[in-house]
């Protein structure tokens, strides 16, 4: 199971939870503006989903920023098709290479304060509301005296970054 590090769990769950990956859809139309994109990820996608139509593969954008399940001997063999370049969108190469379906990645509903029913959640966007800030501080509570600091003294764990505003 592959997270980045602004993935919380919010229940008990199993590898079965993780075994559907999910996607933002169909690409294929769109990997000529993809590959020339402005930025260094846009233009990985366009150069992993170009390699993946080349060969006959899906053209899914798998990266939705969720957990990904991954077989060791799968994704040896997706790193020898595509190799390990700056900012590769690994899911996405290895879910089209392995021609795993997938299933469209969940709509937003109520905004990143309604965790009723979530397995895990990513924070990672600008609408965190007072209230989704509350209930993550009272569900993972403060960073240990002794956790990491960075560049501004503040700690690198994500509770740290996710505590609540003060009145």
């Amino acid at each position: 199971l592959w997270m980045n590090d602004d993935i919380f769990m919010l229940a008990d769950q199993s590898l079965a939870d993780f075994a559907q990956p999910r996607h933002l859809g169909e690409m294929q139309e769109r990997l000529g503006t993809s590959i020339v994109a402005g930025n260094s990820w846009r233009r990985g996608l366009g150069q992993v989903l170009m390699r993946c139509h080349h060969h006959g593969r899906g053209t899914l954008n798998f990266s939705t920023h969720t957990p990904y399940l991954y077989h060791r001997e799968k994704a040896a063999e997706v790193f020898q098709q595509f190799g390990g370049f700056h900012k590769i969108p690994f899911e996405t190469a290895y879910y089209n290479w392995c021609r795993s379906p997938g299933l469209p990645a969940a709509e937003k509903s109520k905004g990143p304060h309604d965790l009723a029913g979530k397995l895990w959640i990513n924070p990672s966007f600008p609408r965190v509301t007072r209230e989704f800030r509350e209930e993550m501080a009272r569900r993972f509570g403060s960073p240990p005296p002794s956790a990491p600091t960075g560049a501004r003294g503040k700690t690198d764990l994500p509770c740290a970054r996710i505590h609540p505003p003060d009145p």
